[in-house]
């Protein structure tokens, strides 16, 4: 619903300013590619790898929609203007800061986030969610507590032992890897140094996405992840209750707006 509104308002303000903007559809995020411990998914797709020259065979056969705004046959004077209208002059460009008066600089743990106020995106945005400002302060500050919490658990001891566990089942099973993440790696690296072709590293990846995820299961990985994860997004959200609850009420009030744009 907030997307949708921002996107008609940002195409009304083009349409102000002389040029055709077409509100892009509202996608939802992609799911999780490979669900750490789905044997039956392993079993299927393995890693869900897709190695280079082969179509990926648990792909859609659908086709993604071509992009609405597709300005690569305009001008080049007029791609440039449009880019402008709608992102702002300088928005790519962190050394503007305090020669662009428009641009604005929202720090973050990460580093920093810009919008420019003249931006057609912006006007969109504050039609509404409000001041920028004020929401992307409040929203890069959730999103710094989420990466917390991810750090906490990965950082937990008890997550280090799974691990160490997980490793020594799959040595078991004839696969030398430390760290669940990078195990698709090693399939990879054996395509791409010509070890095995690429239907012998289908099979072999099954094969060993197949083991991963038995031994995820046979050594509660899971289990003490959910855990972990849980007590760590518990903490977090009791320490810092009043960053969340003012993002929280921020969406709120958008939800609001948006609304009240839509029976307009």
């Amino acid at each position: 619903m907030i997307f949708d509104a921002k996107q008609s308002a940002i195409a009304a303000c083009m349409k102000s300013r002389g040029f055709e903007y077409l509100p892009e559809p509202y996608r939802a995020p992609d799911g999780e590619k490979n669900p750490w411990g789905d044997v039956a998914y392993a079993r299927e797709r393995g890693y869900g790898l897709n190695y280079s020259g082969e179509p990926d065979q648990g792909a859609s056969t659908t086709t993604e929609d071509p992009p609405r705004n597709d300005i690569s046959r305009l001008p080049p004077a007029t791609r440039t203007a449009w880019q402008a209208a709608l992102n702002g002059a300088s928005v790519a460009d962190p050394n503007a800061i305090g020669k662009d008066p428009d641009l604005v600089e929202i720090k973050t743990a990460d580093g920093a986030s810009y919008f420019s106020r003249s931006a057609c995106r912006t006007y969109g945005d504050e039609q509404v969610q409000g001041d920028e400002t004020q929401w992307m302060t409040a929203e890069k500050r959730v999103e710094d507590l989420a990466n917390e919490v991810v750090s906490a658990v990965d950082a937990d001891p008890r997550i280090a032992a799974k691990k160490r566990d997980w490793a020594e089942c799959m040595a078991a099973r004839g696969y030398q890897v430390t760290e669940p993440e990078t195990a698709p790696e090693v399939i990879m690296d054996k395509v791409h140094s010509g070890q095995i072709a690429q239907p012998e590293a289908r099979k072999q990846e099954i094969a060993m996405a197949t083991a991963d995820a038995e031994c995820v299961n046979s050594v509660g990985a899971l289990e003490v992840r959910r855990q972990v994860t849980a007590e760590q997004a518990k903490a977090v959200t009791e320490a810092h209750e009043n960053d969340i609850m003012a993002f929280v009420e921020l969406r709120k009030k958008a939800v609001d707006r948006a609304t009240a744009l839509a029976r307009q």
